[in-house]
């Protein structure tokens, strides 16, 4: 490999490596590392709940669903769509599920 091979590995590398120790100061606990030590509002953990559910694996999953129960599946699930939309905006699930000092649904 040549040089520029080997920046290209080791400059996002370090970045990321300097992030998480730069980062480290702010991390005590598990809480801290799961809910922003639980002062993050709805906003900021619906947004969180939305990149994950956009993740490779998500949408991989989203393919096979689709392969093995056909597009009749997003006739319903755009029936339930505005739901989720009113129910995400007025963050009364995130919201009550915050209130019982629970950090993730897994």
């Amino acid at each position: 490999m040549s040089l520029i091979d080997w920046l290209i590995l080791l400059i996002p590398t370090a970045i990321v490596m300097g992030v998480g120790i730069y980062s480290m100061r702010y991390v005590h606990s598990v809480a801290d590392f799961l809910s922003a030590g639980r002062v993050a509002g709805r906003y900021v953990l619906s947004m969180g709940d939305v990149a994950c559910a956009l993740s490779i694996i998500g949408l991989a999953a989203y393919v096979e669903v689709h392969y093995k129960t056909g597009f009749a599946l997003v006739f319903w699930n755009n029936i339930l769509l505005p739901l989720g939309i009113v129910i995400g905006l007025f963050g009364y699930c995130t919201y009550r599920f915050r209130e019982t000092r629970a950090m993730s649904l897994g």
